[in-house]
């Protein structure tokens, strides 16, 4: 399958930042991915269903295909390996418009792309909105990327503890020096840079009901900088 020219993510990652672009560049790759109901096709086929056009939507489908369609790398997020593939199969009146397989794992879990532009993360009836764009989700995955590469790691689940309760602890110390990464945090997660130590505070999972409790993972150049990231969180 041809796949056409354009604008693709990994060739132009603006408006994402330099890590974003360096991860997709060493890490990402682009396989064929199937386009399914696309332009002129789509747009008849939501006519039928709906009974009425949607030209903006059918125009996003288009482009996100052209920027992300066959994108391909290790989620950190997902902990898994990923493809982007969207595409959008118009189910029924009753069903709402989205954009469907925008992530796909190989599993029962992925992404899709809703109406109004944002990406819900789920499997089969579960789902929640948890990033503003997929490029919001790939500088996730970027700094997961860089945080792996850092060679002491330690995840803790939280048991009863409060989520927000226990970032305002870990964002007010001052020894911490802890700064939010705006671009790369989302609506459940929320990722923290400091001095030789990266922090990533998740509870998209225990959202969903699938039986993980929120959980904070740290990583850093030395056992004693995870340590003391910890000692905050238990």
């Amino acid at each position: 399958m041809t796949i056409d020219p354009g604008d693709f993510v990994i060739d132009a990652p603006e408006p994402l930042s330099s890590r974003a672009a360096n991860f997709l560049r060493t890490k990402a790759r682009r396989q064929s991915f199937e386009r399914g109901l696309a332009g002129e096709r789509l747009e008849a086929e939501i006519r039928k269903v709906y009974g009425k056009s949607n030209d903006s939507f059918v125009r996003r489908l288009g482009q996100l295909q052209a920027r992300y369609g066959g994108l391909t790398y290790h989620s950190g997020f997902f902990d898994s390996e990923v493809r982007f593939n969207p595409q959008c199969e118009p189910d029924g009146p009753d069903e709402e418009l989205e954009i469907l397989y925008a992530v796909e794992t190989g599993g029962p879990i992925g992404a899709s792309v809703t109406l109004r532009g944002d990406v819900e993360v789920g499997l089969d009836e579960l789902g929640t909105v948890e990033f503003s764009s997929l490029d919001n989700l790939i500088e996730s995955d970027a700094l997961h990327g860089e945080a792996d590469l850092l060679a002491h790691s330690r995840r803790v689940y939280l048991e009863g503890a409060d989520m927000p309760e226990v970032l305002n602890r870990l964002v007010a110390d001052a020894g911490l020096n802890l700064r939010q990464v705006d671009e790369a945090s989302s609506i459940n997660c929320r990722w923290f840079e400091g001095d030789s130590v990266v922090v990533f505070a998740c509870s998209t999972w225990a959202r969903l009901g699938l039986g993980m409790n929120p959980f904070i993972s740290i990583w850093g150049d030395s056992e004693e900088r995870v340590q003391q990231v910890e000692w905050f969180v238990i």
